[in-house]
C-alpha cells in the first residue's frame, strides 16, 4: 500500500510538472499575441502595424512589384485607396520601408539597404510628419538614395499632416515650403496634401489621394 501512495504521488507530481509547462506555453502564446495586437496601436504619434493583405513578393535583387510607397504610417492608409499603389508588406519594418513613428533619417538609412530594383516604376515617398517638416533635413540625400536603389523610376511624394501633436502650430506654409525641397529635386508633389487633421484611420483625404496617385501613375 505504501509503495501504491509513493508511485501515486510521483505520478501526481509529474502530472503538476506537465500543466505546470503547458500554463507557462498558453501565457506565451497570450502575450506574443497581445503584443502583436498592440503594434497597431499608435506609437509616437503614429501607428504601427498591419492593415489589409497585401504583402508584396520579395525577390532576390529587390523587387519585382512596379509602383511601391515607403514612409511613415499615413503609409497604409494611402496604398489602402490605391489601385496602382502597394506596400512591400503588411507589416511595418525597416525591410519593407514604412514604420510608425519614423521620419526622414530613418527611411534614408532603410532604403540605403534596401537592393536595387530596377523593376520599380513608381515609387511614393510618405515622409515629413514626424520631423516637423523641417528643411534642414537631408532630403536630398533620401531622394538620392531612392533614385540608386530604384533608378528606372519616377519619383512621388505625398504631402503630410500638421494641426495636431508635435504638429500642432505648424501652418501649411511650412508644410508647402519642405516638400518644395523635393519638388526642386524633381519629384512630383501629390495634392491635396493629407492636412491639418490627425490622420490616422481611413480619412476622406486618403480616397483624393488615392485617385491623385492612380491618374500620375503610368
Amino acid at each position: 500500500m505504501t509503495n501504491l501512495l509513493k508511485q501515486y504521488k510521483w505520478w501526481l507530481i509529474g502530472l503538476f510538472g506537465v500543466l505546470t509547462i503547458l500554463i507557462i506555453v498558453l501565457i506565451i502564446i497570450k502575450r506574443n499575441k497581445k503584443e502583436d495586437n498592440e503594434r497597431g496601436e499608435r506609437t509616437g504619434g503614429e501607428v504601427q502595424g498591419t492593415l489589409g493583405d497585401n504583402t508584396m513578393p520579395k525577390v532576390e535583387g529587390g523587387t519585382n512589384e512596379p509602383n511601391i510607397i515607403m514612409g511613415d504610417s499615413q503609409t497604409p492608409y494611402i496604398a489602402r485607396q490605391s489601385k496602382k499603389v502597394k506596400m512591400l508588406g503588411t507589416k511595418g519594418g525597416e525591410n519593407v520601408l514604412w514604420l510608425g513613428g519614423m521620419g526622414l533619417n530613418w527611411l534614408k538609412n532603410a532604403v540605403s539597404k534596401f537592393p536595387v530594383s530596377p523593376n520599380v516604376r513608381n515609387v511614393v515617398i510618405n515622409i515629413g510628419t514626424n520631423g516637423g517638416f523641417n528643411v534642414r533635413e537631408n532630403i536630398s540625400g533620401l531622394v538620392s538614395e531612392v533614385k540608386r536603389v530604384f533608378p528606372n523610376a519616377k519619383l512621388f511624394v505625398v504631402q503630410g499632416s500638421w494641426g495636431w501633436g508635435g504638429n500642432s502650430k505648424k501652418t501649411i506654409n511650412d508644410v508647402r515650403a519642405y516638400y518644395k525641397k523635393f519638388a526642386d529635386l524633381g519629384v512630383t508633389i501629390i495634392e491635396p496634401p493629407i492636412g491639418a487633421i490627425e490622420p490616422h484611420g481611413d480619412k476622406p483625404v486618403y480616397k483624393e489621394i488615392g485617385k491623385s496617385l492612380d491618374a500620375a501613375i503610368n
